[in-house]
């Protein structure tokens, strides 16, 4: 970790050891300051001599900034030692060692703490407000690969007073569901800072802290939720997309277009998302949810239950206008089922009609628990009853579904059935572009879209030749 967290602030040979908690390297001399107790930031004590172990300076007893301590052997100031005691303030320590520079091995000492003030000297000043000390604590413990947080705070006098940081590892976590065991990334790690607002000039200043870790820091921020967390704006930026019916993946990419830097994994959008919408169901059940969506909107839908319990295990519905289109033009009808869509992994039915001017429209949707003949049986029998009796479908259309193809047979046996050339298309490119060169395989679909694309028989039957040939 870096050595700014110390309190010490120390570098190379001049370990805690050697400057204490608030004591700095003074000029050599022949007899040294022997003291049990360190004496306040300000304090100063001029003599000509040094003093010895039994003349001790009392430490208890305060003196004041600009009064000295005489004593019978003083002589004129200016042929004083100064021995000077000061704060863990690591600017003005370094200005106290400059003084006593002696050695090549000071100089290179002097150097590094140099370097170290030009960085990091605001984390030793004071700040003008509590942000603006967190978020400079904020960029230095990121910079160690870890993350702060607050908490707790003390008031005093009706306003913020203290403030107590910790990483986000500290304290232990405390689960309170109750079907599943939630885990946690907290470890009781003992890292904290203590923040304190200084009354009288109304500034912040870093008064305690503890500077151990017991975890490994991060190398990837993105670990840590804290990181994570979505700004006011970016929160409005969610909600509205959301309201729009964009996808999460969407709006992730939205997000991460307007700030690259951020840490944001697509999850996390998920989850408000998630969370959005759970506060428009105002407490009901996602099935309660849908049903009222569906009356409020002017749906026709139909569910089926599990015997012998209440689950729904297939619902079906479709718009009014739609119904009417469908009784219209009853002639076309497309049938693809996609999965994985939804949370629950349930095949999601979409039923597709076809104008006389090629124009498609949405006749249906179902939500089925299986592919079996059974539950598309029960879907297409739905599809049937809204034609009051109307000309059923001529032409029916699916991918290779053979449960698919066998339910079609059975609820319009009177249908032409052919394969989406959309779907054929996909299969050749998935089982026969490795058998090409790029060259070739732009030659070959050539071909084929002229083959697919045949009005007849007989000029399918010729385009078909010359591919082969």
């Amino acid at each position: 970790m870096s050595s700014y967290w110390d309190g010490n602030y120390i570098f190379g040979q001049y370990s805690s050891e050697k400057w204490g908690h608030e004591s700095v390297p003074t000029v050599d001399t022949e007899e040294t300051v022997d003291t049990e107790e360190t004496v306040d930031t300000e304090e100063t004590v001029d003599t000509e001599e040094t003093v010895d172990t039994e003349d001790t300076v009392d430490t208890e007893e305060t003196v004041d900034t600009e009064e000295t301590v005489d004593t019978e052997d003083t002589v004129d100031t200016e042929e004083t030692v100064d021995t000077v005691i000061i704060s863990n303030s690591f600017p003005r320590a370094l200005l106290m060692f400059i003084k006593t520079i002696r050695t090549l091995e000071d100089m290179v000492v002097m150097v590094d703490m140099v370097d170290m003030v030009v960085k990091h000297l605001p984390f030793w000043t004071v700040f003008n407000s509590l942000d603006e000390l967190k978020k400079r604590i904020q960029e230095i413990a990121n910079a160690d690969g870890f993350v702060i947080v607050t908490r707790r705070s003390k008031k005093i006098g009706g306003r913020t007073g203290r403030v107590w940081l910790e990483c986000d590892r500290g304290g232990e976590h405390q689960s309170t569901t109750t079907l599943r065991k939630a885990g946690s990334k907290k470890t009781g790690c003992p890292f904290y800072l203590l923040a304190v607002r200084n009354h009288p000039y109304e500034t912040w200043e870093i008064k305690d802290r503890t500077i151990e870790h017991n975890h490994e820091l991060c190398e990837d921020l993105s670990a840590h939720a804290f990181v994570r967390r979505f700004t006011p704006s970016e929160m409005k930026l969610i909600e509205q997309l959301t309201a729009q019916n964009m996808e999460p993946r969407k709006i992730f990419q939205t997000i991460r277009k307007q700030d690259p830097d951020r840490f944001h994994v697509q999850k996390d959008v998920q989850n408000v998302v998630a969370k959005i919408r759970a506060e428009q169901r105002q407490g009901l059940t996602p099935m309660q949810s849908l049903e009222n969506v569906l009356m409020n909107n002017d749906f026709i839908y139909e569910t089926r239950e599990e015997p012998g319990t209440e689950i729904v295990t297939e619902i079906f519905f479709l718009h009014r206008d739609s119904r009417v289109m469908w009784r219209a033009f009853p002639h076309v009808m497309m049938i693809d089922a996609t999965y994985k869509t939804n949370i629950y992994n349930m095949p999601f039915i979409q039923i597709v009609g076809m104008t006389p001017t090629n124009k498609s429209f949405i006749i249906a949707h179902a939500v089925v628990s299986k592919e079996r003949g059974d539950n598309f049986v029960w879907v297409l029998e739905r599809v049937k009853s809204m034609l009051d009796e109307c000309m059923e479908p001529r032409v029916i259309l699916t991918d290779r579904d053979l449960a698919l193809m066998g339910a079609c047979a059975k609820v319009f046996p009177d249908a032409s059935r052919l394969l989406c050339r959309w779907h054929i298309q996909q299969n050749v490119m998935k089982h026969c572009k490795g058998a090409f060169t790029d060259d070739d395989w732009k030659k070959f679909m050539s071909f084929w879209g002229t083959l697919i694309e045949s009005p007849s028989i007989a000029i399918y039957d010729y385009h078909l030749r010359n591919m082969r040939k």
